[in-house]
């Protein structure tokens, strides 16, 4: 967890699964860096439970409540939802972000004529920047799944060799992730789709010699996934950077 730029600190959120008292000190003591998420289930330490019977019977929906904790630097915020009885909770370091009124959520539904009613239900700034960007799982999936689409390329009756393909695919996605977030902008990466980075990759690694220390190949790889080094790869010759005396890689995603 490593910011772009060390002289200013980023922001990092985290879903329920993640996000804790341990997790929020951690990143910003361990790391420099803050942190916000929404608190479920890891809630040892806050009041959550308490607030949460305390805020059941606020109206209306889109009342919040702020409360902040000097000895660990964590703020948490209570808010009601559109549900009935319902309290989301989340928890975040001193700095996150601001817990004034930001750009509300358009709550919609139909009335008794069908017609598409809506109306504004306040939230702080925070938890709107935090819903912004809480479908990332669901982009991993997509790049994984429909884009890359190896359980559909390697098709299988083997559970196992299936177990395999998706841990090859969300590695995949995870570096392709990770090089578009690292690289420059010169590296050619960004504009990149999910199979063609594969493909590059594919070939450029074809090209490396074997080493005795798979440390150091690793960091040898890494690097050049994440310099221009990957741009040359991409342009060896043919589609997708696969040499001229070589079948086209492509033909295999067909």
């Amino acid at each position: 967890m490593r910011a772009k730029d060390f002289r200013k600190r980023e922001l990092f959120f985290g879903d329920s699964w993640f996000t804790s008292i341990r997790a929020v000190k951690g990143t910003k003591e361990e790391f420099g860096q803050e942190y916000f998420g929404a608190l479920k289930t890891n809630h040892s330490g806050t009041p959550k439970e308490e607030v949460e019977t305390l805020m059941s019977k606020w109206n209306p929906a889109g009342s919040y409540l702020v409360l902040e904790c000097e000895a660990h630097g964590i703020i948490a915020q209570m808010k009601n939802s559109l549900c009935v009885n319902a309290v989301c909770v989340f928890l975040g370091s001193w700095d996150s972000g601001s817990s004034t009124p930001g750009k509300p959520y358009m709550a919609k539904w139909p009335d008794e004529h069908g017609n598409i009613r809506q109306r504004p239900v306040p939230r702080p700034e925070i938890v709107g920047e935090y819903f912004g960007v809480s479908n990332k799982i669901d982009t991993h999936n997509q790049l994984r799944q429909n884009e890359l689409g190896l359980e559909q390329l390697w098709m299988t009756q083997d559970p196992w060799f299936g177990i395999v393909t998706t841990i090859v695919g969300m590695t995949v996605t995870d570096s392709y992730q990770l090089a578009r977030y690292s690289a420059s902008d010169d590296a050619g990466i960004k504009g990149m789709g999910i199979r063609e980075y594969a493909l590059s990759v594919e070939n450029f690694l074809r090209s490396l010699p074997l080493k005795n220390n798979r440390r150091a190949t690793q960091k040898h790889i890494f690097k050049a996934a994440t310099t221009r080094n990957i741009k040359f790869v991409s342009h060896l010759g043919g589609s997708y950077g696969v040499p001229p005396n070589q079948t086209n890689a492509t033909e295999r995603w067909q």
